[in-house]
């Protein structure tokens, strides 16, 4: 199985579905980056905070992954969550010299249901499908990505009516920055649930340290399908 990161492009799109279309064994996803914005934002006063790899591409590119979360060709959206600072960022003097990364996790569920589903390109089932069930058959999570008997109690409560400007100073990653700053978004987090705990109740972070714990991966034959 070749599992490809972060498309960017509906040229490398097309050929993942004439390959997949041949029998051959591969797999994509995408990032919440890559389906908002194209390469226009680097000619901008703050076009360095965008700095990623891979880099954003030209207009029109964002379109076709729409269409590729739809029809199943890209299987999953992720985060790439890399979250360097503003002031890490502003330090170089030449914007090739910047380090490339910015913080994903905590927007992807939000920006995934406000773009997609709120305006009709993706279902809400395709919207689970795309950040849980899929990711965790396809790695081998175990007892994860599906509510059901004998699977651990992680869930996100979600408020999908809710209406709210990103600002960066009122989102937990502490890089000074979002790239979805202004944006006026749709359906936002009201808790999240571990093992049956909730730990984030609207905003605020009431777990425990330490009771977080590693899962080792189960890959069987079929979970690479």
């Amino acid at each position: 199985m070749l599992h490809i990161v972060h498309l960017t492009t509906e040229k490398a799109l097309n050929v993942i579905r004439r390959a997949q279309a041949e029998g051959v064994r591969v797999r994509t996803e995408t990032c919440p980056h890559y389906l908002e914005f194209c390469e226009a934002v680097y000619n901008t006063p703050d076009g360095y905070l965008y700095t990623m790899t891979p880099p954003l591409r030209p207009a029109g590119n964002s379109d076709a992954l729409w269409k590729g979360l739809k029809d199943g060709s890209i299987g999953m959206v992720t985060s790439d969550h890399n979250a360097l600072g503003k002031q890490l960022k502003a330090r170089k003097k030449h914007w090739l010299d910047v380090a490339p990364g910015l913080g994903g996790s905590e927007m992807v569920l939000t920006y995934l249901h406000s773009q997609g589903v709120a305006k009709g390109r993706i279902s809400p089932e395709r919207m689970v499908e795309l950040i849980s069930r899929t990711p965790a058959r396809q790695f081998g999570i175990p007892n994860k990505g599906a509510v059901q008997v004998g699977y651990d109690a992680d869930l996100v409560i979600f408020d999908p009516q809710e209406k709210r400007v990103v600002r960066h100073e009122n989102l937990a990653t502490p890089g000074g920055f979002s790239i979805f700053e202004g944006m006026n978004l749709q359906g936002w987090p009201t808790h999240t649930i571990s093992r049956g705990e909730i730990i984030v109740d609207q905003g605020k972070f009431i777990g425990s340290a330490g009771r977080g714990r590693f899962i080792p991966r189960q890959i069987a034959a079929q979970d690479w399908e």
